[in-house]
């Protein structure tokens, strides 16, 4: 991992493209605008970031506590679509990368998170109806609401602050919910596990021994 990231250092500092200062640095200080800016999507990637963590080293504990490998497959699912939509509002792939640069029109891409996202709820519906299924149902209404703000004539007339608020201050919330849920659930996970190793150990015990 450390020889990846030096490769990715040098490459940055010897690339012709653009200076490395436009990379390397904040963006506040290249575009000499208040560090305010963007404070709640930064505050969204770092839960995006958050979540993907709680799942990927719930479902680590998971697996070498006790091979189970359904609720392994769990986390690993969703922190995975966790890392991909925080990599995407991180570098705006849906807004700017995939239809100004790519020519794929951003459309695409929410129908491929959205095909993901329903092949986990089928795949995982066992787990996820046993662990809180009212909080996740929560962010995904949130999510939803985020998404159609865009698209619902009745808010086309609303002033642009009320439109923003609506369409990021919604998404924000439904990122919140969404990480609390898969932190409950790693928690959770690995809590049932413990406690029933520490069960199963001290039912092994000989009484005579103790």
């Amino acid at each position: 991992m450390g020889l990846v990231l030096l490769v990715l250092v040098l490459f940055v500092w010897q690339q012709p493209f653009v200076p490395v200062e436009y990379i390397t640095r904040d963006p506040a200080a290249i575009a000499t605008h208040p560090v305010y800016y963007g404070a709640l999507s930064n505050l969204g990637i770092l839960l995006w970031a958050a979540s993907a963590t709680a799942c990927l080293l719930g479902g680590l504990v998971v697996q070498t506590l006790s091979n189970r490998w359904e609720t392994v497959g769990f986390f690993a699912g969703f922190g995975a679509l966790s890392t991909i939509l925080c990599l995407d509002d991180l570098f705006m792939l849906h807004e700017e990368i995939f239809p100004n640069k790519l020519g794929i029109p951003e459309e695409v891409l929410f129908i491929l998170y959205a095909v993901l996202l329903l092949y986990l709820l089928l795949r995982f519906r066992k787990i996820l109806l046993k662990t809180q299924p009212a909080l996740l149902g929560l962010s995904l209404l949130l999510f939803a609401l985020s998404i159609c703000s865009d698209l619902l004539p009745v808010l086309a007339n609303l002033p642009d602050n009320n439109i923003y608020a609506l369409e990021d201050g919604s998404k924000f919330i439904a990122i919140f919910v969404w990480f609390s849920y898969f932190l409950w659930a790693a928690v959770e996970k690995i809590t049932l596990i413990a406690n029933g190793i520490v069960l199963a150990s001290t039912s092994a015990v000989d009484p005579k021994t103790t």
